[in-house]
């Protein structure tokens, strides 16, 4: 496995990159970009990632790390979005039930815009393996 390095957390890399429209994207990412998280400017790790290693045009396992707020998630979900634009199906993991709610709420809020983007229907569904007890006991069905 390649190393990539995206420098250190807190410190800024090279300003060569300065927008989404410098990392020569095409549509229709940077338009998903900007629905997605608008007035943003693309952090070392996504330079890398969509500039550098071209992870957009290629279908190749990737693992990314990366510090809290390194830019990560959005790495995840365009990549998430390019194999739902291709006709397959995604998955996007997450460690914490409050960030599997959070993403999942970000995508449905997003959901209408995203439709009109990519021109498909896409389907938001959470699963976290667990389900609250009402009046219920641990041998009852999961709730539909």
């Amino acid at each position: 496995m390649k190393l990539v390095d995206c420098g250190i957390s807190g410190v800024d890399g090279d300003d060569v990159v300065a927008s989404w429209s410098d990392l020569d994207l095409g549509p229709p990412w940077t338009e998903i970009i900007e629905t997605l998280a608008p007035n943003t400017t693309p952090r070392d790790v996504q330079k890398k990632a969509f500039s550098e290693l071209r992870i957009l045009e290629q279908r190749k396992n990737l693992i990314v790390a990366a510090p809290t707020n390194g830019g990560k998630s959005l790495v995840g979900t365009l990549l998430l979005l390019d194999a739902v634009r291709r006709g397959g199906r995604a998955v996007l993991l997450e460690p914490l039930r409050a960030l599997a709610r959070e993403k999942a709420d970000e995508l449905l809020n997003a959901k209408p815009a995203l439709e009109r983007i990519l021109g498909i229907e896409i389907d938001v569904q959470i699963t976290t393996g667990d389900y609250r007890l009402n009046d219920e006991l641990m041998t009852d069905a999961p709730p539909e």
